[in-house]
């Protein structure tokens, strides 16, 4: 089995999407699922040894290694901006592009999954919002410009270098490929 936990972790490494159960067992050519959850819990056991500096999470989407929490101080300088997965980070650049932007806008623009987002991007401190009528408008925070090392959102958007209707459209297509 240890063979197939090394291929199962290179493949956690490389792959830019989680892996379900299916993707496992078709890398390995293995027709039993009660297998391939069986090598998938015993890598995460694995994981777990306070030695380790990887988790194996569990999404809606499938699995995802990720760097544990109590070394993300440790190596973010080697890795910045990894701690936020790819979903919310999209999230969080267009509520920057737009800054200040109603809620329901950027629900309208990354679907009803985007709410979930937000909070956390509030929970984290790196966006902000208060109640308007029946939805919310957010803005980014202080710790938004510190952690993106950015001293206005007009270096933001001086980074993005395209028009706001094709930051949009972006995004746009990036939201059908996550579905």
């Amino acid at each position: 089995m240890d063979g197939k936990k090394g291929i199962l972790e290179a493949a956690l490494f490389v792959s830019e999407e989680p892996l379900d159960n299916q993707d496992v067992a078709d890398l390995m050519n293995i027709g039993s699922k009660g297998f391939v959850q069986t090598l998938i819990e015993s890598y995460k056991k694995d994981l777990e040894d306070d030695k380790r500096g990887l988790e194996l999470i569990e999404t809606k989407n499938g699995y995802i290694l990720q760097v544990k929490e109590e070394y993300i101080d440790d190596i973010k300088e080697y890795a910045p901006h990894q701690d936020i997965s790819e979903a919310k980070l999209r999230t969080l650049s267009i509520i920057a592009y737009n800054a200040p932007v109603k809620q329901s806008k950027i629900i309208d623009i990354r679907g009803n999954r985007a709410y979930s987002q937000i909070k956390e991007l509030e929970e984290r401190g790196l966006i902000i919002s208060s109640k308007e009528g029946r939805t919310k408008v957010l803005d980014v925070t202080d710790e938004f410009f510190d952690y993106f090392e950015l001293d206005s959102l007009d270096d933001f958007k001086g980074d993005v270098g395209i028009s706001e209707e094709e930051f949009l459209n972006y995004f746009d297509e990036e939201q059908e490929d996550e579905e």
